[in-house]
């Protein structure tokens, strides 16, 4: 009996594995088109570049560029307005912050100003500022 249990089972793994191997190159056939459909993607991208979209970009990025200490501080004043709130608050906070910096030199204006501007957590920006 047990040489012919073996056997059996024997019979089913060899069908099982039989039947994974049509999936398994199904599945490779896949990746190779999903491959060349990318490749086509790329091909197209840069066969719709024009001198000038990348002298357009090259401009937009290089003006994102931080070119002083000024820029980088109004930078994390931005960013700390932004926490947990609207575009729109975040807006109002950042230009009532940089229209008047005495904020910097004072703890007490800098409470004010962050009450005035509305954006909300105003312990966490005060510390954060």
């Amino acid at each position: 009996m047990n040489i012919a249990e073996n056997t059996l089972k024997k019979s089913v793994i060899n069908e099982i594995a039989d039947s994974i191997n049509p999936l398994k190159s199904l599945k490779q056939s896949a990746k190779a088109l999903e491959k060349l459909e990318s490749s086509k993607k790329l091909d197209r991208f840069f066969d719709n570049l024009t001198l000038k979209i990348v002298k357009t970009e090259t401009d937009y990025w290089d003006n994102l560029k931080i070119d002083s200490h000024a820029e980088c501080f109004k930078r994390w004043v931005f960013a700390i307005m932004s926490v947990h709130t609207t575009w729109e608050s975040n807006v109002r906070g950042y230009n009532l912050a940089v229209k008047d910096m005495s904020w910097t030199l004072d703890k007490d204006v800098l409470e004010q100003m962050i009450t005035d501007a509305r954006v909300g957590i105003n312990h966490r920006r005060n510390k954060g500022l």
